[in-house]
């Protein structure tokens, strides 16, 4: 049996037993290299090599069907998220959107190679202006 495995068959139904909430019960979850991760309006993509990992609540993973267009997300996604910080909340780092607000939020993405010649444009801006 895993630590998680104890920790949701036996520990969280015995604190929840005790009278705790789940907003007080914190969860980890597990995380793999080429995942997307998201904290407050910063998405960043793990590197290959990356180590698997543990993250909490206040962390997005995003996994792709296509992986293949995940360059392309990254972009939209960035784009996303400053429109939706202003329904974040928090101070100094502001936590994700609600899931209510995400979860129904919809991207259209153009056919691959259409992807690949934004992309290609995008790169080339990005040389000229680091010139």
């Amino acid at each position: 049996m895993t630590e998680e495995e104890v920790k949701l068959n036996y520990i969280t139904p015995a604190i929840e037993e005790a009278g705790w909430s789940k907003k007080q019960i914190r969860m980890e979850y597990s995380i793999t290299a080429g995942k997307i991760v998201v904290r407050g309006n910063v998405a960043k993509r793990l590197p290959v090599n990356a180590p698997r990992g543990i993250i909490n609540q206040a962390l997005m993973k995003i996994s792709l069907y296509n992986e293949t267009i995940s360059d392309y997300f990254e972009i939209i996604l960035y784009d996303a998220l400053h429109k939706l910080s202003e329904k974040s909340k928090g101070t100094a780092i502001k936590n994700i959107a609600p899931f209510e607000i995400l979860k129904p939020a919809k991207v259209q993405i153009p056919p691959l190679n259409e992807q690949k010649r934004i992309l290609n444009k995008l790169a080339m801006i990005n040389q000229i202006i680091s010139s």
